[in-house]
């Protein structure tokens, strides 16, 4: 993991969205797909059976229009 934070840049989080996988994220974010210890990322990981709907955290640091971004995220959801 420090090997990538040392690549992000160190301007501010201006974004914050979910996508349902790391390839469906609007140009200019950055994914979390991999936690600290190497694990997938997906936030809908959980008990016993895995399932097969996924989740990621993204963000971008540039400047953005928040009604574009949000109808980005509901289409990438679907």
């Amino acid at each position: 993991m420090s090997e990538v934070s040392s690549q992000l840049p160190i301007d501010p989080i201006t974004a914050v969205g979910v996508v349902s996988s790391p390839s469906k994220a609007p140009d200019g974010y950055y994914v979390v797909a991999q936690t600290t210890d190497g694990s997938d990322a997906d936030l809908r990981k959980v008990g016993l059976f895995k399932s097969k709907v996924t989740r990621y955290l993204c963000f971008t640091r540039k400047t953005v229009s928040v009604n574009v971004n949000f109808s980005l995220f509901l289409c990438a959801l679907h």
